[in-house]
C-alpha cells in the first residue's frame, strides 16, 4: 500500500472515481482540461476523416480511369489495394514508432506523406503516377488508422471515453461511404477524376495547422509513476477567461501563447523503452489468438464490401454515370453509419457486462445480414436483365450492416481478453489498442488481395465473375463464422491465457516495472 489518494472527477462526476487514475503531473494527458483534451481530438478526426474520404476516392470513376490510362479495370483497382497494403505494414510500424519516440512525430511524418501524394494525385496524368501518389497516401493511412484509439485511451477517462469513440467510429464510416456520393456528381460535371483531390485538398488548409499547433503528445510514460518526480509545466492556457455573451471561456493573452507554441515541437520529449519487449509488443498483438480470430471473422465481410464496391464501376459503365455510381453507395452510407452508431452506444454496456452469449449472437446475426448482402448482390447483377440500381444500393447497405455489426464485436472482445491477462488498467489500455491495431492491419491486407482477386475475375468473366466470387466469399464466410464461434464457446479461457503468453504478460519479469495501479489502490 503506498497511501496514495483517490481522485474524482468534477461536476456530475464528483462521486466517480477516475479511471484510470492520473498521475500528479501537470503534463500527463490525463491531467489536461476537457477543452485541450477536445481540441487534440478533434486535429486528428480531421485528418481520419481526410484519409477515409481518399481510400473511397476511384470506386465512382474507375471505368473511366481505365479507359483514360489504358490500362485493365484490375490495374485501377490497384489503385486502391496497393495503398492499403502499405497502410499495413507503416500502421504495424506506427504502432512500434509511437512506443518508442512518441505518437506525435509519427502522426506529423504521416501528414506529409498524406499531403504530398495527395497534391501529387491533384497533377498525375498517366497511371504509374497515379499509383506512385496512391503509395505515398497509403504510407500515410497506416498511422490514422492504428493510433487513434490509443491517442483518446491516453487522453480520456473512462467517463468521458465512450461518446469519443462513438463520433470516431461514425466519422470514419461516414467519410468512407459518403464522399462518393458528392466526388461522383463532380467528376461527372468537371469530366476529371482529379477534381475529387482538388476539393479534398483545400482541407488541408485547416487539418495541417490543426495537427501541427492542436495534436500535442499523448504518450506519457506511468511505469515509474510512484517515483517520478515533478516535471516542467506544460502551458494550459486555463488562467485567462472572457466573457462573451452566455459563455465564459479560455481566451489566452500574447505570453500565454508563445508558452504553448514552444511546447508544440515536431519531436515530442516523450522516450520509451528500446528493448525486445517493447519492439515486439506490435507484432506480439497482431499475431495473439484473438486477435486471429477477430480477423478471421471479420475480414471476409470487410473485404467482400471494398472489393464490391469497386467493381460496380466497371459493371455499370455502359448505363451510368460516376455520379450515378456514387449514388450506388447511399445505402452503406445510410447503413453503416446507422450501425456504427448503434454500436457504438451498445459498446458502452456491453463492454462491462459482455458476455460469450453476446459474442455468438453479434456474430451470427453480423454474418446473416453480411451473407445476404454479398449473395444477393452478386446474384442480383448477374440474373437479372433489367436491374434495379436501388436495389443494388440496398443489398450493399445490408452487406454494410453486417460488416459493422462484426466490427462492433472486436473492442469488447479485445478488451475481455486484455482486462483478463493485464497487470492493471494502463497495460490493459495499451494491450487493447495495439491488439485492435493489429485486426486493422490484417483487415486492410486481406481487403487489398480480395480488391484485386474479384476485380480480375470481373474483368475476366464479368458478372458471372463476381457470381462466382461472392457465393465463394458468403458461403466461405457461414462456415468461418460457425468454426469461430465455435471455438470461442469451448475454449474461452484458453484463449484468453494463451494471449497473455503470446503477448509476453505471464512472464511478469516486464510487468514489475509497470507498479500495478490496483495495488496502489
Amino acid at each position: 500500500m503506498t497511501g496514495r489518494t483517490i481522485k474524482y472527477g468534477s461536476g456530475r462526476y464528483a462521486t466517480t472515481e477516475l479511471s484510470p487514475q492520473p498521475s500528479d503531473d501537470e503534463d500527463d494527458p490525463l491531467n489536461w482540461p476537457l477543452w485541450k483534451k477536445d481540441l487534440n481530438l478533434f486535429a486528428l478526426l480531421v485528418t481520419v476523416c481526410l484519409v477515409s474520404a481518399m481510400k473511397t476516392a476511384f470506386i465512382p470513376v474507375a471505368a473511366k480511369l481505365a479507359i483514360q490510362f489504358q490500362v485493365s479495370h484490375t490495374a485501377i483497382a490497384s489503385l486502391t489495394a496497393v495503398p492499403f497494403i502499405f497502410s499495413s505494414i507503416t500502421g504495424l510500424a506506427s504502432v512500434t514508432a509511437s512506443k518508442i519516440w512518441g505518437k506525435r512525430p509519427v502522426y506529423l511524418l504521416s501528414m506529409v506523406f498524406l499531403f504530398i501524394g495527395a497534391l501529387w494525385n491533384m497533377r498525375s496524368t498517366t497511371f504509374g503516377t497515379t499509383l506512385g501518389a496512391r503509395i505515398f497516401q497509403g504510407i500515410g493511412w497506416g498511422a490514422f488508422d492504428t493510433l487513434v484509439l490509443s491517442s483518446i485511451h491516453d487522453t480520456y477517462f473512462e467517463h468521458q471515453r465512450n461518446p469519443r469513440l462513438a463520433a470516431y467510429d461514425i466519422l470514419q464510416a461516414a467519410t468512407a461511404w459518403g464522399p462518393p456520393l458528392l466526388s461522383g456528381v463532380a467528376m461527372r460535371n468537371a469530366a476529371r477524376f482529379e477534381i475529387h483531390f482538388e476539393i479534398l485538398n483545400t482541407f488541408f488548409i485547416v487539418a495541417i495547422p490543426l495537427l501541427a499547433f492542436a495534436a500535442p503528445e499523448t504518450a506519457y510514460d506511468r511505469w515509474f509513476i510512484g517515483n517520478a518526480l515533478p516535471s516542467a509545466r506544460t502551458p494550459t492556457w486555463t488562467t485567462a477567461r472572457r466573457s462573451i455573451g452566455k459563455f465564459n471561456l479560455h481566451v489566452p493573452n500574447t505570453h500565454e501563447a508563445r508558452q504553448y507554441l514552444r511546447t508544440m515541437k515536431p519531436i515530442s520529449s516523450f522516450r520509451g523503452f528500446v528493448d525486445n519487449r517493447t519492439l515486439l509488443q506490435g507484432p506480439r498483438a497482431l499475431i495473439a489468438p484473438t486477435t486471429a480470430l477477430l480477423a478471421l471473422a471479420t475480414f471476409l465481410p470487410y473485404s467482400a464490401l471494398w472489393a464490391i464496391a469497386h467493381v460496380v464501376s466497371p459493371l455499370t459503365a455502359a448505363i451510368l454515370d460516376e455520379a450515378q455510381i456514387g449514388f450506388l453507395l447511399l445505402a452503406p452510407f445510410i447503413c453503416g453509419v446507422s450501425a456504427a452508431a448503434l454500436f457504438a452506444f451498445w459498446r458502452r454496456k456491453a463492454r462491462k457486462d459482455f458476455t460469450l452469449l453476446n459474442l455468438v449472437a453479434a456474430l451470427g446475426v453480423g454474418t446473416v445480414l453480411a451473407a445476404i448482402g454479398i449473395l444477393s448482390f452478386g446474384l442480383e447483377i448477374h440474373g437479372s436483365r433489367n436491374i434495379s440500381f436501388k436495389l443494388l444500393s440496398v443489398l450493399a447497405g445490408f452487406l454494410a450492416v453486417g460488416v459493422y455489426v462484426l466490427n462492433a464485436l472486436a473492442r469488447p472482445v479485445i478488451y475481455r481478453s486484455a482486462q483478463y491477462t493485464s497487470s492493471n488498467l494502463h497495460v490493459c489500455l495499451r494491450n487493447v489498442a495495439d491488439m485492435d491495431a493489429g485486426l486493422v492491419c490484417w483487415k486492410n491486407m486481406f481487403a487489398a488481395f480480395f480488391i484485386l482477386g474479384v476485380a480480375s475475375a470481373v474483368e475476366a468473366r464479368r458478372s458471372a465473375g463476381l457470381r462466382s466470387s461472392v457465393i465463394g466469399i458468403g458461403v466461405s464466410q457461414i462456415f468461418v463464422a460457425l468454426f469461430v464461434g465455435t471455438v470461442w464457446w469451448f475454449m474461452d479461457e484458453r484463449l484468453r491465457r494463451l494471449d497473455g503468453r503470446v503477448m509476453g504478460l505471464v512472464d511478469m519479469g516486464m510487468l514489475k516495472r509497470a507498479g500495478s495501479f490496483f495495488d496502489e489502490d
